[in-house]
């Protein structure tokens, strides 16, 4: 029976994960006079993955959660911020979510006011694959510029701290360090965000000794502003190598591990559209070598096309080196890889079907690697490889891709080694004015 509830608590859990929630709501709140409609303790089902805000008790502050940690601000009665931690805290409306794994990035925009910041997170949302008609949470830090924020105060005479006229206290600051944490939806106004806004934020000082609700926000350019997004499930689930590798340098096969995307992306650099394209190429070969078992790296080689997103997957998920007679790479052959197991010899090839890529990727892809692209017809690019890097994510892999079974096949290796490496060929272009 125990086995039971926690196998059915943890399959809650992983359909909640990243899932905007919400218990009760702005607009119906002061109909029922602010009485709360929800404990925090009674949330906090796996602690350090939930985030979440809304206001304190009877509109007597505010309570944000970071990492499972449940923060109150309030205002004292001489009007000074007080921030504590209170697990039993109340809320007359909630809205949160339950996060496991974030995923890192850097911006440089310049961010004038909340409008500005919920249009960056939104085009960086879309950039990475986000459907931003779905509500999300996201975190940023950094040092703003200029911050104001507030704390509600009680509505009414009977709850302690009222002061008669006085809704909230407003604090306002200049070059803080800390965290905001929000939540973007395009369908939820007056619900958990305000009436013209699709964003609700909450700040967090480093130092945890300032806390509130973010009424104005002001980030330099200069700044490096670090948004976290949460990890996709298509991402993280969709694309994904069991391996079996030597458990130290003269060790067994006994180490077994899981490979995501995100493994590949942090080798190869940055996510893009060559990056997937490989991954889901070698996911479809690999249900052929190794059908229900884990991928042995230490008993595959493999010829690759040489773009640098293409070799660093097929690098990264066989073992191949060049120095061990494992890899190469070959202009000539048909398709993306050929990957042969050693034991056996049993070869494939895995080519992307024609017409799946937008010929403008190509097309202009050919230019920015003759150095010819200007600025602003980079971001152009950027902008199609990132929408295909959408598609290849929501398509099926087993219709864009053809595997094929190569007998006989002679591994013939090629140690040409001048390929130009076509991902830093534009890396000092000025931005697109």
């Amino acid at each position: 029976m125990k086995f039971t509830m926690t196998l059915a608590i943890l399959l809650l859990f992983s359909q909640l994960e990243a899932q905007v929630l919400h218990v009760g709501s702005m607009d119906e709140m002061g109909k029922n006079g602010f009485q709360p409609t929800v404990s925090i303790d009674s949330l906090l089902q796996d602690k350090n993955t939930l985030y979440g805000m809304g206001p304190y008790g009877f509109m007597q502050g505010e309570i944000t959660i970071v990492k499972g940690q449940p923060f109150v601000a309030y205002a004292d009665e001489n009007g000074q911020l007080i921030v504590r931690k209170d697990p039993k805290a109340k809320a007359p409306f909630f809205v949160y979510a339950y996060v496991r794994d974030w995923k890192e990035f850097e911006i440089n925009a310049e961010i004038i006011d909340q409008k500005s910041l919920e249009m960056a997170i939104r085009e960086l949302a879309q950039k990475q694959g986000f459907d931003t008609s779905t509500p999300f949470p996201f975190r940023i830090v950094t040092e703003m510029e200029e911050l104001a924020i507030h704390v509600v105060a009680p509505r009414s005479s009977n709850i302690p701290g009222f002061k008669e006229g006085v809704n909230s206290v407003k604090y306002v600051f200049n070059k803080i360090s800390g965290e905001i944490l929000g939540f973007y939806s395009e369908q939820s106004q007056g619900i958990y965000t305000a009436k013209d806004s699709n964003i609700h934020l909450h700040f967090i000082s480093s130092d945890q000794s300032k806390m509130g609700h973010v009424n104005h926000i002001r980030i330099s350019e200069k700044q490096k502003t670090k948004v976290l997004l949460p990890l996709s499930p298509m991402q993280g689930d969709k694309v994904s190598f069991n391996t079996i590798d030597t458990d130290f340098s003269k060790g067994r096969l006994t180490n077994e591990q899981n490979i995501t995307i995100s493994d590949l992306e942090k080798f190869h650099g940055h996510l893009c559209d060559g990056l997937v394209v490989g991954a889901l190429a070698m996911q479809q070969a690999m249900t052929v070598l190794y059908p229900n078992q884990p991928i042995d790296r230490t008993n595959l080689r493999i010829v690759s096309k040489p773009s640098p997103c293409l070799t660093d997957v097929a690098i990264y998920l066989t073992g191949g080196r060049q120095q061990f007679n494992t890899f190469y790479v070959d202009t000539a052959m048909e398709g993306l890889y050929v990957i042969q197991r050693i034991d056996n010899l049993k070869t494939v090839s895995v080519s992307l079907n024609k017409g799946v890529k937008p010929e403008e990727i190509d097309s202009l892809g050919n230019i920015a690697t003759r150095r010819e692209l200007s600025p602003c017809d980079l971001d152009h690019l950027r902008e199609l490889e990132d929408d295909f890097t959408k598609t290849l994510f929501d398509s099926d892999p087993n219709k864009i891709f053809m595997v094929q079974e190569i007998p006989a096949f002679e591994w013939n290796p090629n140690t040409k080694n001048d390929y130009l490496k076509t991902d830093i060929v534009n890396k000092d272009l000025p931005n697109c004015k």
